[in-house]
């Protein structure tokens, strides 16, 4: 999907949530006539009142003020007997109004000063959905991550099923009070110690948000990312949706082929959304040493000192899974 279908798609979407709005608010009325008559009595003389406006307005004779005033406060007397009405029966003064999700365009797109933020956000929606379709990551949640698998060993003196689970709670915290001014998490630990798990229950509580959200695998993002830098996809889109999306999920870094490119993307992708404050969660197999052979020191420092480090101890849960299942056969 290019970027003008992306925008065809996101224009629809603020249109559907357009009508949407005022077809709730249709709805609303027709309830509230049928209970209370007297307010469609209130909005005949109100749109009367408003089409005398626009006359006036635009006729502009010598009584031009004096009408208009007379007008307009015929007017007001009509929104006051609506509001009046509403409030006594226990309704918001509001409820008949139209509530668009946006109030900023009306549910439009687009304001005086050009397209409205509302409108970017959903083709970055749309663009997050489109690229994370191809990512092969399955889903997760907080719920369906079993601590009682960490039971038996000790990490520093520490048992590793009170390790984890400060490290399930720091995690779920994160989710849960998520913002465009969180921080960046680093899941460090051997395979198969629930980091993607984790990352994805973060994923999807945070899409669930209404923020965009991007995740996938380290090698098939840079792939992307490659084949579009060499015209093999005639796109641009991958590293922009990267870099401008609100959480940015890269799972088990160091399992791409080292390459000087891939170094170089990796850096600017980090270095990018440090610099605009936007958060990013990095998985990765390696350990710190591990790490320190493998990438300049320009990403370590990055990684060092503005990432927090949530450590994984313990044994390959799936191997256990694995086990378990074979014991039960």
């Amino acid at each position: 999907m290019n970027k003008v279908e992306i925008r065809h798609k996101a224009y629809e979407m603020i249109a559907n949530r357009r009508q949407q709005a005022q077809a709730e608010a249709n709805h609303r009325e027709q309830e509230i006539i049928q209970k209370f008559p007297v307010i469609a009595e209130y909005k005949a003389e109100l749109a009367r009142t408003n089409s005398e406006l626009t006359r006036c307005i635009i006729k502009k004779d010598a009584d031009y003020k004096k009408n208009f005033e007379r007008i307009r406060r015929g007017n007001t007397e009509c929104q006051r007997l609506i509001a009046d009405t509403l409030r006594r029966a226990g309704y918001p003064e509001d409820y008949l109004n139209v509530h668009y999700r946006c109030t900023k365009c009306s549910d439009m797109g687009y304001t005086d000063k050009g397209v409205c933020e509302c409108l970017i956000r959903a083709e970055g929606q749309i663009a997050a959905e489109e690229l994370n379709r191809d990512a092969n990551i399955p889903t997760a949640d907080f719920e369906h991550f079993d601590i009682s698998y960490y039971k038996g060993g000790y990490t520093a003196g520490q048992p590793n099923e009170k390790i984890m689970s400060i490290a399930l709670n720091a995690v779920k915290k994160y989710a849960d009070e998520f913002s465009e001014k969180s921080g960046n998490l680093l899941f460090i630990g051997n395979p198969g110690l629930g980091k993607t798990h984790l990352a994805m229950a973060v994923a999807k509580t945070v899409a669930q948000k209404g923020y965009t959200v991007i995740y996938g695998s380290v090698i098939n993002q840079f792939r992307k990312i490659e084949n579009e830098h060499f015209g093999h996809d005639h796109a641009d889109t991958t590293l922009d949706l990267m870099l401008g999306c609100d959480l940015l999920i890269i799972d088990d870094l160091g399992v791409e082929i080292p390459s000087s490119f891939y170094e170089s993307v990796l850096y600017t992708i980090i270095n990018s959304r440090i610099n605009s404050a936007k958060p990013t969660i990095v998985t990765t197999n390696l350990t710190l040493n591990e790490m320190k052979g493998r990438y300049n020191t320009r990403i370590l420092s990055r990684l060092s000192f503005n990432f927090e480090m949530i450590g994984f101890v313990g044994q390959d849960i799936r191997a256990k899974k694995d086990r378990s299942g074979l014991l039960g056969q």
